[in-house]
């Protein structure tokens, strides 16, 4: 049985890496179906967060970076303003993709500087430097729980960051701004020196844009933004089945003090889209009220005695319904009084059953 467990394992994951590196080839991927208005075809369709990378400066569209000086952006756009706020930038270009010496490399190689100026000299005097991108988040996505986690590297400060128009530094005022008393000196462009945050609040469905102000001081202004692919920590709520013990055949029936009794525990699934798998419990113990220990008798026997201990296996736990296992309390000698069964050790699976669609947009060309 290992072995053959071993052998399936060894060719899905030869079956996986081979279907991986197939899809890595293709170049077009088909966007979803979205009941957002898409006025401009070139804006950047954001799908999954797996797309994450696609926001980044420089990036050329399949996992690596456009070489310094090969011209702009696909995407990010550039502008000079005032110290005020992004309004004030009258004119938006093509962010120029090109990067100083000085300034790190992209992290994850998949990202570029980009620069208001095609050789990135900004000449004398302090600028004030804005970055722009705008994309479509699909309708059908959560935007409630999308979220961006980025590095910005700057020559030479990250003053502000806009999403939707909205500040983000109110989120964030340990990060933002940056640079502090002098950012137009600030070495934003060192690696352990950029904005490290979280951007997840003000998104909304379809379109999006992000402005990020940079502050900078002579002679050269540049800015970098890096994602990586990003994962989700889902908030699960605790999905629990209930657990209730019966003993007796009549409501007279009482437990003295030398005595057995047959008693059942019942775990139930009360969900309908629900299975919980490999239900079990480690054990059941006997506990005084107040939580002592039960003592043993003086020849060491056990005054009370649950047989089984332990473990009890019950399977899968179905949806709406109930499995049944039992034991056996055994009292010899037990004091009068009140006490408690400990159930520990309750270990199981979820398996949660979903009934999904999704859809996909593509065009055919004529011969």
């Amino acid at each position: 049985m290992k072995s053959t467990q071993t052998e399936c394992k060894k060719n899905r994951e030869e079956i996986n890496s081979y279907y991986s590196k197939l899809s890595a080839k293709k170049l077009n991927q088909l966007d979803h179906c979205t009941d957002c208005e898409i006025v401009n075809s070139n804006i950047l369709r954001i799908n999954s967060p797996f797309d994450a990378p696609l926001l980044n400066t420089g990036h050329d569209g399949q996992g690596g970076l456009i070489p310094n000086g090969s011209g702009t952006d696909s995407y990010w756009e550039a502008g000079i303003g005032t110290t005020n706020d992004y309004s004030s930038v009258t004119n938006w270009i093509p962010a120029f993709v090109n990067k100083n010496a000085a300034w790190v490399d992209s992290i994850y190689s998949n990202a570029n500087w980009v620069s208001f100026f095609q050789d990135t000299n900004q000449g004398r005097g302090n600028i004030e430097a804005y970055f722009r991108i705008q994309f479509n988040l699909n309708s059908n996505f959560d935007f409630n729980s999308f979220f961006l986690d980025m590095k910005f590297f700057s020559d030479n400060a990250v003053h502000e960051i806009y999403v939707n128009g909205i500040a983000q530094s109110a989120y964030s005022p340990s990060i933002l701004p940056q640079g502090g008393t002098a950012p137009y000196g600030n070495r934003g462009f060192d690696l352990g020196q950029e904005v490290d945050i979280k951007l997840e609040n003000d998104w909304q469905p379809c379109l999006n844009e992000i402005i990020v102000h940079v502050k900078s001081g002579p002679g050269f202004v540049g800015f970098l933004a890096q994602n990586a692919t990003q994962c989700y920590e889902a908030e699960i709520p605790e999905f629990k089945p209930t657990l209730n013990i019966k003993w007796g055949e009549s409501d007279c029936d009482c437990i003295e003090s030398n005595d057995y009794e047959i008693m059942t525990i019942t775990a139930c699934n009360p969900y309908s889209n629900i299975t919980f798998s490999n239900y079990t419990i480690g054990e059941i113990e006997v506990f005084h009220k107040n939580g002592r220990k039960v003592k043993v008798l003086p020849n060491g026997n056990p005054s009370i005695q649950i047989v089984p201990k332990g473990p009890y296996c019950f399977g899968d736990l179905e949806a709406c319904t109930c499995v049944t296992r039992e034991f056996i309390i055994i009292n010899n000698g037990a004091k009068s009084g009140q006490y408690k069964f400990k159930v520990s050790g309750i270990c199981y699976n979820v398996e949660l059953h979903y009934h999904q669609k999704d859809c996909f947009e593509f065009n055919i060309c004529k011969d």
